[in-house]
């Protein structure tokens, strides 16, 4: 970043990312309270004026040792080892899976938004079918 003038929000450099309430039950995406967090840091390192506050989680309880293991083995068999099958396959989550927006759009209030409404026209289509 310094080399290219880049502007750098590194994340392992904050040590509240070691709370793993801030970790999708992957460990590998970001919980909505980690999206939110980072997204304030970007704005913040952009120099852009925001209005979003991080969530307050309160004091993080550590749990014993036998709670860990059980919830690491948990997370190895849930995702680790799946992840490996499919490498091993060759295969990826997304192969069967459309594109959810197989073509651009223009988004003026939220794809939320505009998935709920292109699911209502589907639904409107169908039914003129007679589906």
């Amino acid at each position: 970043a310094g080399r290219y003038g880049a502007l750098l929000v590194d994340h392992w450099a904050f040590e509240v990312y070691q709370d793993p309430r801030l970790w999708d039950t992957d460990r590998l995406h970001m919980s909505p309270a980690g999206h939110r967090l980072m997204a304030a840091k970007v704005l913040d390192v952009l120099g852009v004026r925001h209005t979003l506050k991080p969530v307050v989680l309160g004091p993080f309880q550590r749990s014993g040792w036998m709670e860990r293991a059980r919830r690491d083995w948990e997370w190895l068999d849930e995702w680790v080892f799946p992840l490996f099958g499919r490498k091993l396959r060759r295969v990826t989550l997304g192969d069967t899976l459309s594109p959810r927006w197989p073509e651009p759009v223009q988004v003026s209030y939220g794809l939320r938004r505009l998935a709920q409404e292109r699911f209502r026209q589907e639904q409107l289509r169908q039914a003129a079918a007679g589906g």
